[in-house]
Protein backbone atom coordinates (compact mmCIF):
# COMPACT_ATOMS: atom_id res chain seq x y z
CA UNK A 1 0.00 0.00 0.00
CA UNK A 2 1.01 3.79 -0.36
CA UNK A 3 0.62 6.10 2.32
CA UNK A 4 1.28 9.49 1.91
CA UNK A 5 1.82 11.37 5.39
CA UNK A 6 1.33 15.18 5.14
CA UNK A 7 3.21 15.90 8.38
CA UNK A 8 3.43 19.50 10.80
CA UNK A 9 6.98 20.38 9.85
CA UNK A 10 7.05 22.40 13.65
CA UNK A 11 6.41 19.97 15.82
CA UNK A 12 7.31 16.43 14.04
CA UNK A 13 10.33 17.70 12.27
CA UNK A 14 11.99 20.83 14.39
CA UNK A 15 11.16 19.94 18.00
CA UNK A 16 13.93 17.81 19.32
CA UNK A 17 12.98 17.59 23.16
CA UNK A 18 10.15 15.09 21.52
CA UNK A 19 10.64 11.90 19.84
CA UNK A 20 8.13 12.81 16.93
CA UNK A 21 10.43 12.50 14.19
CA UNK A 22 12.25 9.42 16.04
CA UNK A 23 8.86 7.84 15.02
CA UNK A 24 8.24 8.79 11.64
CA UNK A 25 12.16 8.31 10.51
CA UNK A 26 11.31 4.63 12.12
CA UNK A 27 8.35 4.16 10.49
CA UNK A 28 10.09 5.22 7.17
CA UNK A 29 12.47 2.94 7.09
CA UNK A 30 10.93 -0.36 8.57
CA UNK A 31 6.98 -0.10 7.51
CA UNK A 32 5.57 -2.92 5.28
CA UNK A 33 4.02 -0.19 3.42
CA UNK A 34 5.96 2.27 0.33
CA UNK A 35 5.62 5.47 2.43
CA UNK A 36 6.15 9.28 1.66
CA UNK A 37 6.03 11.91 4.26
CA UNK A 38 6.03 15.32 3.11
CA UNK A 39 6.32 18.25 5.72
CA UNK A 40 4.17 21.38 5.50
CA UNK A 41 7.31 23.25 4.67
CA UNK A 42 7.56 22.02 1.82
CA UNK A 43 4.41 22.35 -1.02
CA UNK A 44 3.52 19.87 -3.08
CA UNK A 45 1.51 19.19 -6.49
CA UNK A 46 -0.96 16.94 -8.03
CA UNK A 47 1.03 16.18 -10.62
CA UNK A 48 3.36 14.62 -7.94
CA UNK A 49 0.59 13.17 -6.07
CA UNK A 50 -0.68 11.23 -8.81
CA UNK A 51 2.72 9.74 -9.55
CA UNK A 52 3.01 8.18 -6.38
CA UNK A 53 -0.62 7.08 -6.43
CA UNK A 54 -1.35 6.99 -3.07
CA UNK A 55 -3.64 4.31 -1.50
CA UNK A 56 -4.58 6.83 1.54
CA UNK A 57 -3.33 10.19 2.89
CA UNK A 58 -2.77 10.97 6.48
CA UNK A 59 -2.35 13.93 7.96
CA UNK A 60 -0.61 14.45 11.08
CA UNK A 61 -0.77 17.90 13.22
CA UNK A 62 -0.89 19.55 16.53
CA UNK A 63 -4.72 19.45 16.89
CA UNK A 64 -7.05 21.42 14.32
CA UNK A 65 -4.87 20.78 10.82
CA UNK A 66 -3.45 24.43 10.49
CA UNK A 67 -2.18 23.48 6.92
CA UNK A 68 -5.14 21.74 5.33
CA UNK A 69 -5.11 25.22 2.74
CA UNK A 70 -2.12 24.92 1.78
CA UNK A 71 -2.87 20.93 0.51
CA UNK A 72 -6.34 21.71 -0.06
CA UNK A 73 -6.00 19.61 -3.22
CA UNK A 74 -6.06 16.39 -1.87
CA UNK A 75 -9.45 16.41 -0.52
CA UNK A 76 -10.68 16.32 -4.62
CA UNK A 77 -8.69 13.44 -6.12
CA UNK A 78 -10.87 10.86 -4.32
CA UNK A 79 -8.60 9.27 -1.90
CA UNK A 80 -9.25 8.54 1.36
CA UNK A 81 -8.10 10.39 4.13
CA UNK A 82 -7.57 10.30 7.44
CA UNK A 83 -6.10 12.92 10.23
CA UNK A 84 -4.68 12.13 13.30
CA UNK A 85 -3.25 15.02 16.17
CA UNK A 86 -1.52 14.85 19.22
CA UNK A 87 -4.15 16.82 21.14
CA UNK A 88 -7.37 15.59 20.00
CA UNK A 89 -8.19 16.65 23.44
CA UNK A 90 -9.29 19.66 22.18
CA UNK A 91 -12.49 18.75 20.56
CA UNK A 92 -14.30 22.18 20.69
CA UNK A 93 -11.34 23.33 18.28
CA UNK A 94 -11.50 20.27 16.00
CA UNK A 95 -14.77 20.50 15.39
CA UNK A 96 -14.63 23.85 14.25
CA UNK A 97 -12.34 22.93 11.59
CA UNK A 98 -13.09 22.65 8.11
CA UNK A 99 -10.80 20.25 7.17
CA UNK A 100 -11.73 17.79 10.15
CA UNK A 101 -15.19 17.50 8.85
CA UNK A 102 -13.29 16.84 5.02
CA UNK A 103 -11.50 13.62 6.02
CA UNK A 104 -12.75 10.08 6.29
CA UNK A 105 -11.14 9.26 9.07
CA UNK A 106 -9.58 10.45 12.53
CA UNK A 107 -7.24 8.95 14.53
CA UNK A 108 -6.16 9.46 18.15
CA UNK A 109 -2.72 9.17 19.05
CA UNK A 110 -3.67 7.43 22.28
CA UNK A 111 -6.28 4.40 23.83
CA UNK A 112 -9.10 6.81 25.61
CA UNK A 113 -12.89 4.71 25.57
CA UNK A 114 -14.13 8.13 26.87
CA UNK A 115 -12.55 10.38 24.21
CA UNK A 116 -13.44 7.71 21.40
CA UNK A 117 -16.99 7.84 22.22
CA UNK A 118 -16.96 11.88 22.33
CA UNK A 119 -15.13 11.63 18.56
CA UNK A 120 -17.94 8.92 17.32
CA UNK A 121 -20.56 10.87 18.91
CA UNK A 122 -20.03 14.27 17.26
CA UNK A 123 -19.00 12.51 13.93
CA UNK A 124 -20.84 10.19 13.43
CA UNK A 125 -20.06 9.40 9.55
CA UNK A 126 -16.38 8.99 10.20
CA UNK A 127 -14.52 6.27 10.88
CA UNK A 128 -12.58 7.03 14.46
CA UNK A 129 -9.61 5.21 15.68
CA UNK A 130 -6.78 4.81 17.62
CA UNK A 131 -2.68 3.71 17.87
CA UNK A 132 -2.25 1.80 20.68
CA UNK A 133 -0.32 4.33 22.50
CA UNK A 134 2.18 7.40 22.22
CA UNK A 135 5.92 5.55 21.90
CA UNK A 136 9.22 5.73 22.87
CA UNK A 137 12.84 5.99 21.74
CA UNK A 138 14.42 3.17 23.72
CA UNK A 139 17.85 4.18 22.28
CA UNK A 140 16.93 7.37 24.01
CA UNK A 141 15.25 6.66 27.28
CA UNK A 142 17.02 4.27 28.99
CA UNK A 143 18.49 2.86 32.06
CA UNK A 144 22.17 4.96 32.20
CA UNK A 145 23.39 3.14 35.53
CA UNK A 146 22.98 6.94 37.33
CA UNK A 147 23.35 6.99 41.29
CA UNK A 148 20.52 7.81 42.92
CA UNK A 149 20.56 10.98 44.29
CA UNK A 150 17.19 12.46 44.15
CA UNK A 151 13.63 10.97 45.84
CA UNK A 152 11.61 12.84 43.46
CA UNK A 153 11.84 14.46 39.95
CA UNK A 154 9.26 16.52 38.60
CA UNK A 155 8.98 18.11 35.00
CA UNK A 156 7.18 19.29 32.09
CA UNK A 157 4.26 21.56 32.48
CA UNK A 158 1.78 22.08 35.34
CA UNK A 159 0.20 24.99 34.59
CA UNK A 160 -1.35 24.87 30.89
CA UNK A 161 -4.58 26.27 30.54
CA UNK A 162 -7.28 24.68 28.46
CA UNK A 163 -11.04 25.79 27.94
CA UNK A 164 -13.61 23.09 29.13
CA UNK A 165 -13.98 20.93 26.11
CA UNK A 166 -16.95 18.99 25.28
CA UNK A 167 -15.62 15.67 25.93
CA UNK A 168 -17.18 12.98 28.57
CA UNK A 169 -13.19 13.04 29.64
CA UNK A 170 -14.10 16.76 31.30
CA UNK A 171 -17.59 16.31 31.69
CA UNK A 172 -16.82 13.58 34.34
CA UNK A 173 -13.53 15.43 35.47
CA UNK A 174 -15.79 18.43 36.28
CA UNK A 175 -18.87 15.58 37.86
CA UNK A 176 -16.53 14.81 40.24
CA UNK A 177 -14.11 18.35 41.06
CA UNK A 178 -17.07 21.16 40.15
CA UNK A 179 -15.00 23.56 40.97
CA UNK A 180 -11.45 22.88 39.78
CA UNK A 181 -10.27 25.63 37.79
CA UNK A 182 -8.75 24.94 33.93
CA UNK A 183 -5.58 23.48 34.55
CA UNK A 184 -4.47 20.73 32.45
CA UNK A 185 -2.91 18.98 35.02
CA UNK A 186 -4.74 19.08 38.05
CA UNK A 187 -2.76 16.89 39.52
CA UNK A 188 0.62 17.32 38.41
CA UNK A 189 0.47 21.34 40.04
CA UNK A 190 -0.77 19.50 43.33
CA UNK A 191 2.16 16.69 43.50
CA UNK A 192 4.56 19.72 43.07
CA UNK A 193 3.41 21.77 45.79
CA UNK A 194 3.07 18.89 48.02
CA UNK A 195 6.97 17.52 47.08
CA UNK A 196 7.85 20.96 47.40
CA UNK A 197 6.44 21.59 51.06
CA UNK A 198 7.85 17.56 51.98
CA UNK A 199 11.60 18.91 50.45
CA UNK A 200 11.07 22.57 52.76
CA UNK A 201 10.93 20.53 55.49
CA UNK A 202 13.55 18.17 55.24
CA UNK A 203 11.72 15.10 54.31
CA UNK A 204 12.60 14.38 50.90
CA UNK A 205 15.27 15.73 48.00
CA UNK A 206 13.99 16.94 44.88
CA UNK A 207 14.69 17.95 41.45
CA UNK A 208 12.04 20.43 39.40
CA UNK A 209 13.04 20.70 35.80
CA UNK A 210 11.26 23.94 34.62
CA UNK A 211 11.87 23.91 30.53
CA UNK A 212 11.58 20.17 29.41
CA UNK A 213 9.55 19.71 26.32
CA UNK A 214 10.16 23.23 25.06
CA UNK A 215 12.55 23.76 21.94
CA UNK A 216 15.25 25.23 23.72
CA UNK A 217 15.61 22.94 26.17
CA UNK A 218 18.79 21.66 27.66
CA UNK A 219 16.90 19.22 29.72
CA UNK A 220 15.85 16.48 26.66
CA UNK A 221 15.85 13.19 25.37
CA UNK A 222 19.15 11.22 27.00
CA UNK A 223 19.74 14.43 29.19
CA UNK A 224 16.24 14.33 30.69
CA UNK A 225 16.23 10.78 30.99
CA UNK A 226 20.07 10.30 32.59
CA UNK A 227 18.21 12.96 35.19
CA UNK A 228 15.29 10.84 35.38
CA UNK A 229 17.84 8.11 36.34
CA UNK A 230 18.93 9.44 39.17
CA UNK A 231 15.80 9.71 40.97
CA UNK A 232 13.90 6.79 42.79
CA UNK A 233 10.58 8.72 41.71
CA UNK A 234 9.52 10.78 38.54
CA UNK A 235 6.10 12.48 38.39
CA UNK A 236 3.86 11.53 35.81
CA UNK A 237 0.16 12.01 36.15
CA UNK A 238 -2.53 11.75 33.32
CA UNK A 239 -4.27 15.57 33.09
CA UNK A 240 -7.94 16.26 33.04
CA UNK A 241 -8.43 14.14 30.46
CA UNK A 242 -7.30 10.84 31.72
CA UNK A 243 -5.03 10.19 28.86
CA UNK A 244 -1.35 8.13 29.06
CA UNK A 245 1.25 11.20 28.59
CA UNK A 246 5.14 10.49 27.04
CA UNK A 247 6.27 10.71 30.55
CA UNK A 248 5.01 7.67 31.78
CA UNK A 249 6.85 5.73 29.60
CA UNK A 250 9.87 8.07 29.32
CA UNK A 251 10.15 7.61 33.19
CA UNK A 252 9.62 3.82 33.13
CA UNK A 253 12.45 3.45 30.27
CA UNK A 254 15.04 5.62 32.36
CA UNK A 255 14.30 2.57 34.96
CA UNK A 256 12.71 4.68 37.51
CA UNK A 257 9.53 4.46 39.57
CA UNK A 258 6.80 6.45 37.87
CA UNK A 259 4.58 8.70 40.84
CA UNK A 260 1.51 9.82 39.84
CA UNK A 261 -2.22 8.68 39.14
CA UNK A 262 -3.10 5.84 36.18
CA UNK A 263 -4.58 6.75 33.24
CA UNK A 264 -7.98 4.56 33.08
CA UNK A 265 -7.25 2.71 29.70
CA UNK A 266 -3.89 1.65 30.60
CA UNK A 267 -4.86 0.22 34.39
CA UNK A 268 -3.76 -3.02 32.87
CA UNK A 269 0.06 -1.99 32.77
CA UNK A 270 0.63 0.07 35.62
CA UNK A 271 -1.59 -0.96 38.39
CA UNK A 272 1.17 -2.59 41.03
CA UNK A 273 4.04 -1.57 38.95
CA UNK A 274 4.21 2.06 39.83
CA UNK A 275 3.52 5.04 43.21
CA UNK A 276 -0.52 5.39 42.16
CA UNK A 277 -1.71 8.70 43.95
CA UNK A 278 -4.68 10.17 42.87
CA UNK A 279 -7.39 13.30 43.19
CA UNK A 280 -9.53 12.20 45.89
CA UNK A 281 -6.50 11.39 48.43
CA UNK A 282 -5.83 14.29 50.69
CA UNK A 283 -2.02 15.93 51.32
CA UNK A 284 -1.53 13.97 53.87
CA UNK A 285 -2.32 10.72 52.55
CA UNK A 286 -0.34 11.45 49.35
CA UNK A 287 2.68 13.00 51.93
CA UNK A 288 2.32 9.38 53.37
CA UNK A 289 2.60 6.91 50.12
CA UNK A 290 5.59 9.28 49.26
CA UNK A 291 7.59 8.56 52.37
CA UNK A 292 6.52 4.62 52.70
CA UNK A 293 7.52 3.95 48.92
CA UNK A 294 11.21 5.48 49.35
CA UNK A 295 10.93 3.45 52.94
CA UNK A 296 10.89 -0.05 50.98
CA UNK A 297 13.64 0.42 48.84
CA UNK A 298 13.16 -3.28 47.58
CA UNK A 299 10.30 -3.01 46.66
CA UNK A 300 11.33 0.44 44.26
CA UNK A 301 13.29 -1.92 42.85
CA UNK A 302 10.86 -4.81 41.65
CA UNK A 303 8.27 -1.70 40.68
CA UNK A 304 11.09 -0.31 38.44
CA UNK A 305 12.29 -3.72 36.83
CA UNK A 306 8.97 -4.62 35.89
CA UNK A 307 7.07 -1.82 34.76
CA UNK A 308 10.74 -1.06 32.48
CA UNK A 309 10.75 -4.52 31.07
CA UNK A 310 6.65 -3.67 30.29
CA UNK A 311 7.73 -0.36 28.15
CA UNK A 312 10.89 -2.29 26.48
CA UNK A 313 8.42 -5.00 25.53
CA UNK A 314 5.26 -3.08 24.42
CA UNK A 315 6.15 0.71 23.85
CA UNK A 316 8.96 0.74 21.49
CA UNK A 317 9.67 2.45 18.02
CA UNK A 318 9.47 -1.30 16.50
CA UNK A 319 5.71 -1.62 18.23
CA UNK A 320 4.99 1.88 16.50
CA UNK A 321 5.87 0.78 13.32
CA UNK A 322 3.97 -2.24 13.63
CA UNK A 323 0.71 -0.52 15.18
CA UNK A 324 0.60 1.80 12.74
CA UNK A 325 0.76 -0.52 9.66
CA UNK A 326 -2.03 -2.09 11.20
CA UNK A 327 -4.08 0.77 12.13
CA UNK A 328 -3.13 2.45 8.59
CA UNK A 329 -4.64 -0.88 7.07
CA UNK A 330 -7.80 -0.79 8.91
CA UNK A 331 -8.78 2.94 7.56
CA UNK A 332 -7.80 1.88 4.31
CA UNK A 333 -10.20 -1.54 4.38
CA UNK A 334 -12.89 0.70 6.16
CA UNK A 335 -12.34 3.87 4.15
CA UNK A 336 -11.31 3.00 0.50
CA UNK A 337 -13.67 4.09 -2.32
Amino acid sequence: MNILLIVAHDRYKNWNSKNYWDILNEYLKKSKNNVWINFTDKSINIQQVRNFNPNLIVFLDVDTLRFGGKFGFLFNMGIPIAAGSMDLFRLNEIKKCQYYQKVNSIILFYLSDNLLRSYQENFPNKYITHFKSRFVNLNRFKDFNQNKIYDVVLFGNRNTKVAKQCTINDASFYKNYPKAGLNFYPMRARLENIIIEMANAGIIKVKILNETGSKISQFNNENLSKIINQSWLAIATSSRTNIMMDKYLEIAASKTVILGNIPTDYRKYFVGNMVEVDMKMTNLEICEKIVDALLDKRELERKRERMYEIVRKEFGLDNAVKNYDEVFEQIFNKCKK
